[in-house]
């Protein structure tokens, strides 16, 4: 086993998920550092353009990992939540 310094601090991965996010609302659901620390991941919603993965890049500094379209949903639980 090797091991290797991380390229980027978890300090500036975190900030730049949360600038990430705070400049795309209504684009981004989540964002956060990837577990090696050579990048953050981020996923879109369905709502996104189709412009809005290589957008998103372009304002980062660090390397994007697309991790897939996901919505979030916010509400009751469903009765089979509480089972």
């Amino acid at each position: 086993m090797s091991i290797r310094k991380a390229i980027y601090s978890r300090a500036e991965l975190v900030a730049a998920a949360r600038s990430l996010m705070d400049a795309n609302k209504g684009v981004l659901t989540s964002t956060g550092p990837n577990h090696d620390f050579s990048g953050v991941g981020i996923t879109l919603s369905s709502k996104a353009p189709q412009t809005a993965l290589a957008a998103v890049r372009a304002q980062c500094a660090v390397p994007i990992e697309f991790r897939g379209i996901l919505d979030v949903t916010y509400g009751r639980p469903s009765s089979r939540t509480l089972d």
